[in-house]
């Protein structure tokens, strides 16, 4: 097994959670290269994004508690990241330019 399921994951995912899409990528194929077949399983629900990271987190939360910190800290920083990502667009930084 990849992670020890009696300990908690590294806070190092909620930065993986401020990139994003690119956070749930690494969360993916880290759980693929999991032994154990259900991490393999819930593992491709990282793929639905915050959606993927509350089911995971409820589903898990009692049984493995590496796979659902992790699943809860990737949520904090993509909650975390979501109202910069709304200023950035109110303020019109993030918005295509037509010539």
């Amino acid at each position: 097994m990849v992670w020890d399921t009696r300990k908690q994951a590294s806070k190092i995912w909620i930065l993986l959670g401020l990139m994003g899409g690119l956070g749930q990528l690494i969360a993916l194929i880290y759980s693929l290269v999991s032994k154990e077949d259900k991490d393999r399983v819930f593992g491709v629900l990282f793929i639905l994004g915050f959606i993927g990271d509350i089911i995971i987190y409820f589903i898990e939360k009692d049984k493995d508690r590496y796979m659902s910190s992790m699943a809860l800290y990737l949520l904090i920083g993509q909650i975390i990241i979501f109202p910069v990502i709304i200023a950035f667009f109110a303020a019109g930084f993030l918005i295509p330019h037509v010539i």
